[in-house]
């Protein structure tokens, strides 16, 4: 989601949309390849705000049997169950992205989330390194341009403080897309395996695609299924996000908590790494929330 540098008054407009997109690149939730079958890259994340390895077991039930046997039709599965049970959820995101002049990972943000599906709604508070917004609230046909959804950004520094109120932006906004590696509507779990699913879809038949299970970890102390899928990446202007991605989903509740992504099959040049902790589901938010 996230990145931007420089503060000043007449830059408070331009640095505003790069924050949305540094902020906003949900997915939020999303995960992305493994450089062996058996085996995770140390984490990019402090082990003091997560911890995760993966350990690989034969699937021993018959959920890992499902994931292991058909990982496609499970992610399936996995966005099934969470239509049919879940309406919102609190989370803490952790966040941390490539440079766009760097092979390097940024510093760690966190953010604290609070979504809900039906009016889709996300609200994000930098709690640790926020860049360029402290900020980010969307409710989709709250704020309108036209026919263009707009997002209130709160920006930090000097831009924030020329603009307590915040400022509404368009989240497809060219300036906001070129910032992002994904917009706000693409935020969340849901989202996250929709996106997973659809560029999966998309490879299928060709020789570099591969989505296998390959054992189990764990996200915050909670034990999940682990997944690693091999795309035809071919750069960021090609049509697939990343080369390796891995999946990890949390066996209770069926959604993926951690999502790491690279360029290479090795596992040495990372994209970023999303990772969601102190989850809590159904907690019954309104609009007064957001």
């Amino acid at each position: 989601m996230y990145a931007a540098r420089g503060h000043g008054m007449s830059k408070s407009v331009v640095s505003a949309p790069r924050a949305v997109g540094l902020l906003l690149s949900t997915v939020a939730w999303a995960a992305w390849g493994c450089h062996r079958p058996h085996s995770v890259p140390s984490s990019p994340v402090p082990p003091s705000a997560i911890e995760h390895e993966v350990s690989a077991t034969e699937p021993g039930d018959e959920l890992a049997r499902q994931a292991a046997e058909d990982p496609l039709a499970f992610l399936n599965l996995c966005r099934e169950r969470y239509l049919a049970t879940i309406r919102d959820y609190r989370c803490i995101f952790h966040i941390r992205e490539r440079q766009a002049d760097s092979a390097e990972l940024g510093p760690e943000q966190e953010i604290a989330i609070r979504f809900r599906e039906q009016p889709f709604s996300v609200d994000m508070r930098w709690t640790k390194n926020p860049q360029q917004a402290t900020r980010v609230n969307y409710v989709a046909g709250r704020w309108q341009r036209g026919a263009r959804d707009l997002a209130l950004i709160y920006p930090s520094g000097l831009a924030g403080l020329l603009t307590p109120a915040g400022v509404r932006l368009d989240i497809h906004a060219p300036e906001v897309r070129a910032a992002s590696r994904r917009p706000v509507d693409d935020f969340g779990f849901r989202r996250t395996m929709e996106l997973i699913i659809e560029n999966c879809q998309k490879a299928r038949g060709d020789s570099a695609y591969d989505l296998r299970y390959i054992g189990e970890g764990e996200i915050d102390s909670r034990p999940c299924l682990v997944l690693r899928r091999l795309l035809p990446y071919q750069g960021p202007q090609g049509p697939f996000p990343d080369r390796l991605l891995l999946i990890y989903v949390d066996r209770e509740w069926l959604v993926p908590t951690g999502c790491f992504s690279f360029t290479d099959d090795a596992g040495e040049q990372p994209l970023g790494t999303y990772v969601t902790t102190d989850v809590k589901i159904n907690v019954g938010l309104t609009d007064q929330d957001f």
